[in-house]
């Protein structure tokens, strides 16, 4: 099977050597699905200050520091119809009042045994979300904890046509939705996720 390598485009030209600035909250790509099955990878930057905030938040424990900045970041899989909805009903909006309004839509993985997502592969800071945790009602993947400075990658593995899904990663300051404590089980499974 041929793998296809995307890279995401800054809207200006960037010195390759300095990630941008994210915008948060923001977008680091926007992936269209594949029309049959593929492996293909998405790169993107993330500059230092959001990825220390995206540590920051990893690491807060039960409470936060009101005086740092906080980051997370949510894998969505959103419908092509839906995305193309807040397009034409806000042609104008700002990316930040856009990506707000894709982190509001609802995320709908393809069914069960179609998708496989590996995350930075190439670090210590990898995950891979195999389809068991990838269905149609599982909401956001929150990818906070994979999150590196500088090039991050993720791979799909579509077992399936998904060109009626639009594959974006959202990063934003925390709220409510992603202050929900993990149990114990989730809390050994990330970190031996991260660690294998």
């Amino acid at each position: 099977m041929e793998v296809d390598t995307v890279t995401s485009v800054p809207a200006e030209p960037v010195d390759a050597s300095t990630p941008a600035n994210l915008s948060i909250p923001g977008l680091c790509f926007v992936e269209v699905g594949r029309a049959h099955a593929a492996v293909y990878n998405v790169s993107f930057q993330v500059d230092d200050e959001a990825a220390a905030a995206a540590a920051r938040w990893c690491k807060r424990g039960s409470t936060t520091d009101p005086t740092a900045s906080y980051a997370v970041f949510h894998l969505l899989c959103l419908r092509t119809s839906d995305v193309q909805d807040v397009v034409q009903n806000s042609p104008f909006a700002s990316a930040e009042a856009v990506a707000a309004a894709f982190r509001d839509l609802r995320t709908q993985w393809p069914p069960r045994g179609q998708l496989i997502v590996e995350m930075n592969s190439h670090s210590a800071a990898r995950g891979t979300w195999l389809p068991k945790r990838l269905g149609p009602d599982d909401g956001p993947l929150d990818v906070t904890a994979h999150i590196v400075s500088g090039t991050n990658t993720i791979r799909f593995v579509q077992l399936g046509g998904h060109a009626d899904r639009l594959f974006t990663l959202y990063v934003g300051r925390p709220d409510k939705r992603d202050e929900t404590s993990l149990d114990g089980w989730e809390n050994w499974a990330n970190s031996v996720q991260t660690r294998s």
